[in-house]
């Protein structure tokens, strides 16, 4: 809610333009792996779970804020699959 509420008050001074980002795969950084939450060499599906939560909510929450407001751009950047993409295919991106 918070962020919807930032979003509109952006708006109300002008701004049009907004790239809202989606939160990574949280439950693959290297801390939470180390710690032993997860299977050797697997992520914690745990974290994942919640941030896919997060970022459903985020991308229904630009969709709401495009329909709402026609005369400005508001788009969602899905870094979870851009790092997944990363961590399940390594070899494609050069490691």
């Amino acid at each position: 809610m918070f962020i919807y509420v930032a979003m509109q008050a952006l708006h109300s001074v002008g701004l049009r333009k907004f790239f809202l980002a989606g939160i990574g795969p949280l439950g693959c950084i290297p801390s939470l792996r180390a710690a032993a939450l997860a299977p050797t060499g697997r992520c914690v599906d745990l974290v994942n779970q919640m941030v896919g939560t997060f970022n459903e909510g985020l991308r229904s929450m630009v969709d709401q804020l495009n329909r709402n407001h026609p005369n400005a751009i508001f788009v969602y950047g899905n870094t979870y699959r851009v790092f997944g993409d990363i961590l399940n295919n390594p070899a494609a991106f050069g490691k």
